[in-house]
């Protein structure tokens, strides 16, 4: 018996001599084997974005309360750090929730709103007048009339819209009907509170 045990032992030694130094042996040949455990990644690769980041800031975020953005850092640097548990996605997900309830409750004053219509689609042309004179007449924040309201300059010609007819129908589209272009888009995103499209 001690013959046996002791040829077991000196195998045992041997399979951990070997492995130290590099060498490793088929997990079939002993029950005592087990698998290296998981090592957390290391040296990602970082692959750039294939489009520029806007240079400009976003605006609309830049109205949020900044205490909310750190929360939402560490989540991701935690879930950057490695190998994560159900528990810490638990927390992670009732910490989205908190987030998203605060975001939620934020109320903005809309002061311009842009109006995007599909190119060439004639039935949008109508639709988007009757939606601008509505946004434009109706009194709001306090204001004897509504927002300020851009819309293609392409419109701005077209029978259908009735630029002369809606200026004859409210004395507000003179100085609240606005026409962007890409060139403003491009140069002052920030005058834009709110896109429709």
């Amino acid at each position: 018996m001690t013959s046996t045990s002791s040829k077991s032992n000196s195998i045992i030694k041997n399979r951990l001599f070997d492995k130290r130094n590099g060498d490793k042996h088929n997990l079939s040949d002993s029950r005592n084997s087990r698998p290296d455990p998981l090592k957390p990644r290391q040296n990602l690769l970082k692959v750039p974005t294939p489009s520029p980041t806007p240079k400009s800031p976003c605006f609309v975020h830049s109205d949020i309360d900044p205490s909310l953005s750190k929360p939402l850092l560490e989540m991701i640097n935690q879930f950057d750090n490695g190998v994560t548990q159900y528990s810490n996605l638990a927390e992670t997900a009732v910490s989205v929730r908190e987030i998203s309830k605060k975001l939620a409750r934020i109320q903005s004053v809309m002061q311009a709103i842009m109006i995007v219509t599909k190119p060439g689609d004639v039935r949008l042309i109508n639709i988007t007048r009757e939606l601008a004179m509505y946004l434009i007449t109706t009194p709001r924040f306090g204001k004897d009339h509504g927002v300020t309201v851009y819309v293609d300059k392409s419109l701005k010609d077209l029978k259908r819209f009735d630029f002369p007819g809606m200026l004859n129908e409210s004395p507000f589209v003179k100085d609240y009907l606005k026409f962007w272009t890409k060139e403003l888009c491009a140069e002052r995103p920030e005058i834009f509170n709110f896109v429709l499209t």
